[in-house]
């Protein structure tokens, strides 16, 4: 009979501890984010990701064939859908990002020396902190994209200098510079700054860690390399305009300061004064080596003030000021502020409980509440409504006043749209090319057809981006400061269709005039569905001239 020693039945028991914290937290990620695929970049990332590995896959897309730059979240991920349906590589990856976010927080938790359990409550606290004191729109936990890996890495890098296992932080910064260069870049640089204060300060090195640093900028460059030969051979012109459109048009909701929100400054600044005070409290109760967090995310904070900068300092024609603010300034105090300002106030909580019942308890009841409103108020909303998070934000929706009928009317919007990528997709060679409307980001995703060109995929590349906004200029012309294929000629579409050799017409009809758009016109056959069945939307096959 096999004896098991005290020491290592400890050490089981807490394995298996952790790993049920960790599932616990990842099924509060799924509670409060775990609609149905696609959601917000899911048909964006997963769309390219299948193209990648099965080029038949509409194979005339521009985006689709625009450059990868993501390579580490193809060769992953990506590869589940070689064998898998989009849906279900959406699930798996999931489940995969929500769990190694989870361990990364949790684990940050237990470096800290908070006991058992607590980490799912600094997990829980910093997703409401960051989902809704969000400077730049940035978000954490969702559906799986390459940020979504990168930050797990980082999480669990930063409980590794916390711990001070700094040969382990530099591997797991490593991989998530792998997985997305910004996002594991900027927490890379500023842990550099950190740790080049500590080691001149106690003027000691470490060979080992040096070899760390340098295995983990090879597995970086994974992620470097593709994001570097994006700005390489390409025309200044070209470069100039391509800076412009991201910052000015298409992504300056995220990095461009003066065009956010006004009640996002106030969150923010609200959760930065709340942080300081935090932080300060905490100042003689938190380790000392829990201090990283306050330092990054003063760093953090830093990387603000020159976006700040950049936004006001230069003009808006300035090149240097677009080259510079595509690097998304304000990303990285979005979840480090966040972070830090969580992990202080779990700390003040167990000071507080260590002083009487009476707080205690009221703790207690104040955990449960955070944990149950955010999984009340998200699955509330999708009862309200039920469609991918990608439709919800791109497909029209029921303005009635009864939310009962509002719901039906939505949902039925949903299936009609559905109705015809399905249609599509069975009754259209695998190399067509449709004309879609302006007001949706999942047709890819339903169809697997290609599209001429739509709002969300944009490239990454100059060229490709340049190319993306003149298609998008050119199809969906602004007319009366409005636009969509609705505002366009019958002529106008034909031409497109013989521009971007489109054979196929997807197009809105929300009311009688729309229906009944294309009656005389030859050029426009109804292929589904039938002239009898009313439908919120339908197919045209378009005979090109």
């Amino acid at each position: 009979m096999v004896s098991v020693t005290p020491s290592k039945a400890g050490s089981d028991e807490s394995a298996i501890r952790l790993c049920v914290e960790v599932l616990l937290l990842a099924g509060f990620f799924f509670l409060v984010a775990g609609g149905a695929p696609p959601d917000v970049n899911e048909a964006h990332y997963l769309t390219k990701a299948k193209h990648y590995w099965d080029s038949s896959f509409a194979p005339h897309d521009l985006f689709l064939n625009s450059a990868d730059v993501h390579l580490a979240f193809y060769w992953s991920i990506g590869c589940l859908t070689k064998f898998c349906s989009l849906t279900t590589t959406a699930w798996i990856g999931r489940w995969i990002v929500w769990l190694l976010i989870a361990s990364g927080l949790i684990s940050l938790s237990r470096s800290l020396g908070h006991r058992r359990g607590l980490g799912i409550v600094c997990g829980v606290v910093f997703f409401i902190l960051q989902s809704n004191c969000h400077l730049a729109g940035e978000w954490v936990v969702g559906g799986v994209e390459a940020k979504g890996f990168a930050f797990g890495f980082c999480f669990l890098a930063l409980a590794q200098a916390v711990r001070k296992h700094w040969n382990g932080v530099w591997l797991l910064l490593g991989f998530a510079v792998a997985f997305h260069v910004l996002v594991g870049g900027w927490i890379t640089v500023l842990m550099v700054f950190h740790r080049v204060r500590l080691v001149m300060k106690s003027r000691c090195g470490d060979k080992s860690e040096l070899l760390a640093c340098v295995f983990g900028l090879c597995i970086g460059l994974i992620g470097f390399i593709p994001a570097w030969n994006l700005a390489s051979s390409v025309d200044a012109l070209i470069a100039k305009e391509a800076n412009y459109i991201s910052v000015h048009i298409r992504l300056s909701h995220h990095l461009l300061f003066s065009s956010f929100a006004f009640d996002r400054y106030i969150k923010f600044g609200v959760l930065c004064t709340v942080g300081l005070i935090v932080w300060w409290q905490t100042a003689s109760i938190v380790p000392r080596r829990g201090s990283i967090l306050v330092q990054l995310a003063c760093l953090s904070l830093g990387l603000c003030v020159v976006g700040i900068v950049l936004t006001y300092g230069l003009d808006e024609a300035s090149n240097l000021q677009n080259r510079l603010l595509r690097f998304y300034w304000f990303r990285t105090s979005d979840v480090l502020v966040p972070l830090a300002t969580a992990y202080a106030a779990v700390s003040i909580g167990i000071v507080i409980v260590q002083r009487g019942v009476w707080p205690a308890n009221l703790l207690v009841l104040l955990t449960i509440a955070m944990i149950v409103g955010p999984v009340w108020g998200f699955q509330n909303k999708r009862f309200w409504d039920p469609r991918a998070q990608g439709d919800v934000l791109a497909l029209p929706h029921a303005t009635l006043s009864d939310r009962h009928q509002r719901r039906e009317v939505t949902l039925r919007i949903e299936r009609h749209f559905l109705a015809c990528c399905q249609w599509l997709r069975l009754h259209t060679p695998v190399g067509a090319v449709v004309i879609t409307p302006m007001r949706q980001q999942t047709f890819k995703w339903n169809s697997h057809r290609a599209e001429v060109v739509t709002r969300k995929d944009m490239p990454q590349d100059a060229v490709g981006l340049v190319n993306w906004y003149n298609l998008r200029r050119s199809l969906y012309p602004i007319r009366d400061g409005r636009r969509g294929l609705q505002f366009v000629t019958n002529d106008e579409i034909v031409a497109s269709a013989n521009a971007y050799n489109a054979s196929y017409l997807l197009i809105s009809q929300f009311s009688a005039k729309e229906k009944n758009r294309f009656l005389d016109d030859p050029r426009f056959v109804r292929k589904f569905p039938s002239a009898k069945e009313h439908s919120y939307y339908a197919v045209y096959e378009v005979n090109r001239e």
